[in-house]
């Protein structure tokens, strides 16, 4: 990675010095012409004085006009080149938050769907660009309504990509992912993404308003539902002491009246935003890593009660989550190598009883 790095900066800095190069050659051709101008503009006007054609007062006038002109015609060029220089940086940025209108766009043509029913991975394999190893081997699985999975193993297990391969993010080497009976890339990408509610672990609070980061817009919050969130995630009775309630900036270095949230707050915060969108399948990544064990406790028995209607997905190294889920998919290497229930897993004394051991023995210490 680092000789490559090396590689692409080299590149790049060869790039910036034959820019510079091009650049400084422009800025002498450019001093060279407005000096010849300048030059031969004043001979003119000494000769035009010397023949009395002008008065010295006229000549006077006559340059400072002239000066004026030369500095709004320098300016308007410096814009110009200012403009096409910004102009390919602008274009790639186009063409990035572009892109999902264009995924979006291409998927109008597939099949609608109002509800995510089933999702069943079928023989799905993944392997990374440049992997020699695949990163998923041969899934088999089906997630249905309502059902409640958890997602465990060591890194580097495969527990992530499983997650972004059934968010549609990534598309399998071989094999198909059927939501609703449907391949996932015929489904329209839109209504697929408007069913599921995800929280990862890299999550970012913004510098808004608490509704604006719980609603991820700044028009038609529904304060009802944000306030709703924030009381199955415990964060209610905090937000409504803040300055101005839920309307209070997060973050008082954009706004004076703001409020500083700690780790906890902010994934307390982050999960309210994933609860506000009523999603039928919700898929929480870590979601209780910044919590402490009472806060913790709290949110999963919030899940446990609020959320038994809706198809949950948890992926944690925590091994509280997998308690109460109806079925844990244990990952090692790239395969789903244990199957079933928390009970009916320890009493099989495989890879998640180990887990699940090592981690419970801190705890009985």
């Amino acid at each position: 990675m680092f000789e490559r790095y090396d590689e692409l900066r080299a590149q790049l800095a060869g790039l910036k010095r034959r820019q510079g190069t091009i650049d400084l050659n422009a800025d002498l051709v450019s001093d060279v012409i407005d000096a010849i101008k300048t030059a031969l503009v004043y001979g003119y006007l000494a000769m035009n004085v010397y023949f009395q054609h002008i008065t010295l007062s006229a000549m006077t006038i006559s340059i400072g006009a002239m000066e004026e002109l030369s500095g709004i015609i320098s300016a308007l060029l410096k814009d110009q080149r200012f403009i096409k220089d910004q102009d390919h940086s602008i274009s790639e940025f186009r063409n990035f938050v572009e892109e999902n209108d264009r995924a979006m766009a291409q998927a109008e043509g597939g099949t609608p769907i109002h509800r995510i029913e089933t999702i069943e991975f079928n023989h799905v394999y993944y392997k990374y660009a440049n992997a020699t190893e695949y990163a998923l081997k041969d899934v088999c699985v089906t997630i249905n309504r309502g059902q409640q999975l958890a997602i465990v193993g060591e890194n580097g297990a495969g527990k992530t990509t499983f997650i972004k391969l059934l968010l549609g993010l990534y598309t399998p080497g071989s094999g198909v992912i059927l939501v609703n009976g449907e391949p996932l890339g015929s489904i329209r990408r839109d209504d697929y993404r408007r069913n599921i509610s995800a929280l990862f672990q890299d999550f970012h609070i913004l510098a808004f308003s608490v509704a604006e980061n719980i609603a991820l817009s700044e028009h038609d919050i529904d304060a009802s539902r944000a306030r709703d969130a924030l009381q199955k995630v415990g964060m209610l009775e905090r937000v409504d002491a803040l300055p101005k309630g839920i309307d209070t900036a997060v973050t008082h270095k954009i706004e004076d009246g703001g409020v500083e949230m700690s780790g906890g707050e902010a994934q307390r915060l982050a999960l309210s935003r994933a609860l506000y969108r009523h999603a039928d399948m919700y898929v929480l990544d870590e979601p209780s890593a910044a919590l402490d064990p009472v806060a913790e406790s709290n949110m999963y028995d919030m899940i446990a009660n609020s959320m038994a209607q809706n198809t949950t997905i948890f992926v944690s190294h925590r091994l509280a989550s997998t308690r109460f889920c109806d079925e844990i998919l244990f990952f090692d290497k790239g395969v789903i190598a244990q199957r079933g229930t928390h009970e009916a897993l320890m009493r099989r004394r495989g890879g998640y009883a180990a887990l699940y051991e090592a981690q419970a023995n801190f705890y009985r210490s």
